[in-house]
């Protein structure tokens, strides 16, 4: 557990010491996606009043650094979540025992593969009852950021929200694949070679479009890699994809994102060319497309990045982009 920074009493929005409860309480809220711009005010409120905030370690750092009180920050590293997640409710509930506002900061939303409801059932046997605040979930705006809609009408009528983690570290029990269906993954990129090689057992076919959204809604950081389900674990691979991302897998992903094909070496400036012009009459929320192009040095692909600002019609197509 890392404890990244502390306040002294918490301070309401206009700035004034906000009177101590008389009493613990515990409150599960959403972080949403990564942008502060995407926390409820309830959510704001809560980390803005709390004497300790327990976060889960994919909150960014912008919404950390938005905390008055003590923040503790969970060790949920692979192999170890278990370990940490009971870590979180033990301090949790040392702190409430003790009168003390506190919040459990969660990625997303609390109830959408967070642990939110063993997390209400554990403090329950504690004889508290904690209080939950909705967040905006990353399967649903992490494919909006990227321009993806997740229905529309002749293309996709169904979305499957999925976890790519089951029980022990196990593949979901997956439905069969519906060409009308929209499949989202969470908490799946490090499992995507395994996903990719046995979705076709189930029906995926290896041409359906699949769009990785890392780092949705965040400023600067958001990338999307683009492929279909052949390739997109290499795509991944080659760009270095982290966590947090969403993994969207359904011919939504092309409905507003034309469809380009990929240039063989040395036709790569006209293809980029081609494609930032179309960009450029779009008025989507920020993007950043991360494409494969042939390379005229032939030395073989290079990743080259378009990015839309937003509100922006400018789109860089020169080169690499920091």
């Amino acid at each position: 557990m890392l404890t990244m920074g502390a306040g002294a009493q918490a301070t309401g929005d206009g700035g004034e010491v906000a009177p101590r409860r008389v009493g613990g309480r515990l409150r599960l809220v959403g972080a949403g996606p990564g942008d502060p711009d995407l926390l409820t005010l309830a959510a704001y409120r809560s980390i803005k009043e709390a004497d300790l905030v327990l976060a889960d370690r994919l909150i960014p750092q912008a919404i950390i650094d938005m905390i008055a009180g003590e923040v503790k920050v969970a060790n949920k590293v692979p192999g170890r979540a278990d370990p940490a997640q009971c870590e979180l409710n033990e301090l949790g509930l040392e702190a409430v025992k003790r009168g003390l506002d506190v919040v459990r900061l969660k990625g997303g939303d609390p109830f959408m593969f967070g642990r939110g409801g063993e997390e209400i059932l554990f403090f329950r046997e504690h004889g508290i009852e904690p209080e939950v605040i909705p967040g905006v979930s990353s399967s649903l705006c992490a494919p909006l950021a990227a321009n993806i809609p997740v229905t529309h009408r002749g293309v996709a009528d169904q979305l499957l929200i999925t976890t790519g983690r089951g029980q022990n570290g196990s593949i979901p029990d997956i439905p069969p694949y519906a060409p009308s269906r929209t499949t989202v993954f969470l908490m799946a990129v490090g499992r995507l070679p395994a996903l990719a090689a046995e979705l076709p057992a189930i029906g995926y076919p290896l041409t359906v479009p699949v769009a990785i959204v890392e780092k949705a809604t965040r400023a600067d950081t958001q990338r999307v890699v683009v492929g279909t389900l052949a390739d997109i674990a290499q795509k991944a691979k080659a760009a270095e994809v982290k966590a947090p991302a969403t993994i969207v897998i359904g011919h939504v992903v092309h409905t507003l994102n034309p469809r380009t094909e990929e240039p063989s070496s040395g036709g790569s400036a006209a293809a980029t060319a081609a494609l930032a012009a179309k960009l450029a009459g779009s008025t989507a929320l920020p993007v950043d497309a991360r494409l494969e192009v042939g390379d005229s040095s032939g030395a073989g692909p290079l990743l080259q990045t378009i990015g839309l600002a937003m509100g922006s019609r400018a789109v860089a197509a020169g080169g690499l982009m920091a």
